[in-house]
């Protein structure tokens, strides 16, 4: 079986995983052709859980950055934890292959065997270990002191796990469905949301696990709009979504993440954007225009034009390619 990146699952890395009483690595092979056991790698069969990992991340440090696929018996007998562990510093090539892989390799193996709560994806060697293992399932007793990475790293673990069957729940369009509900006061500016020049800024609080809002403002024109978006923009560096009704009726959806922001927090977002912006349209607000940004100071204002749509169906003449920015001060 393979993949679209031409990767299949070696014979003797299925033997290998029938018989397993201790970690497994699992690396592409030289010509890129094979997924195939780690021979570099030897565990202890019978040891502990904490011992696999801590075996698993001693390992994983003196490799990195390589990416690894890594499965680990579970508490559980016949369950398996399963780790794609592919660092945000390993090449990009690296990054593709093994991440088209992934879906492969499980199915191979048997996908019932490894249980979504046991699915993790990880680019840190922090995560790689026993103790936010244990958060990330949600352990009593450690799930209250999650850093804010970890939260994002464990909802982005949820996101995943819920896969297709969330992004058909999220198009239901009722509030329940979404992975964070609004925030009353964001549910009013969304209620009110009703006439031309209407902006809404909001974003994701990880404390109470929610969709906050930032502020709202009346009568922006497409000019101003930027100022505005920034002045609703906190010191910390992180994206935020925003909603704006550039015409009447017709409402644009703009996702900004900074250059500054952390990968888990961009990753986070984007994986949210696509339910929420079907459980906006499902409550009735119009989403013509689906922007995305880096800085905001990249949003091109004369999009929201109310002639643009017009002449950009007039004069089509391929992709446009703006003046490179220098970097932006702080």
């Amino acid at each position: 079986m393979s993949t679209q990146s031409g990767i299949a699952v070696a014979p003797e890395l299925v033997e290998a995983f029938h018989s397993l009483d201790q970690p497994l690595v699992v690396v592409v092979n030289d010509d890129s052709t094979q997924l195939v056991p780690d021979t570099d790698f030897s565990g202890a069969a019978g040891a502990s859980l904490s011992a696999h990992f801590d075996t698993v991340h001693q390992y994983a440090k003196s490799t990195y950055p390589s990416p690894r696929y890594i499965i680990i018996p579970s508490e559980d007998s016949g369950n398996y934890i399963f780790i794609s562990f592919i660092p945000d510093d390993a090449h990009i090539r690296q990054k593709m292959l093994y991440a088209s892989t992934k879906n492969t390799l499980l199915s191979s193996l048997g996908s019932g065997k490894f249980p979504k709560n046991k699915t993790f994806a990880w680019t840190d060697l922090e995560e790689l270990t026993h103790q936010y293992y244990q958060r990330s399932i949600g352990d009593n007793d450690t799930a209250g002191v999650m850093t804010e990475d970890e939260r994002v790293v464990s909802t982005i673990n949820r996101m995943e796990n819920l896969g297709v069957g969330n992004r058909q729940l999220a198009s239901m369009g009722t509030q329940d469905n979404l992975l964070y509900p609004f925030e009353s006061s964001l549910e009013s500016a969304f209620a009110d949301f009703s006439k031309q020049g209407q902006v809404v800024v909001f974003r994701i609080d990880l404390d109470r696990e929610q969709l906050a809002l930032q502020g709202s403002k009346s009568a922006v024109t497409p000019e101003s709009l930027v100022s505005v978006l920034e002045a609703h923009t906190s010191d910390d560096v992180q994206p935020q979504y925003a909603i704006y009704q550039y015409t009447d009726g017709n409402t644009a959806f703009i996702y900004s993440c900074p250059s500054g922001s952390k990968v888990k927090q961009r990753m986070l977002y984007a994986s949210f954007k696509s339910g929420l912006i079907n459980h906006l349209k499902q409550s009735g607000i119009d989403i013509t225009k689906n922007i995305e940004v880096g800085d905001l100071d990249e949003l091109e204002t004369t999009q929201f034009n109310p002639v643009s749509d017009t002449v950009k169906d007039e004069n089509k003449v391929g992709l446009k390619f703006n003046k490179p920015r220098g970097p932006r001060r702080r």
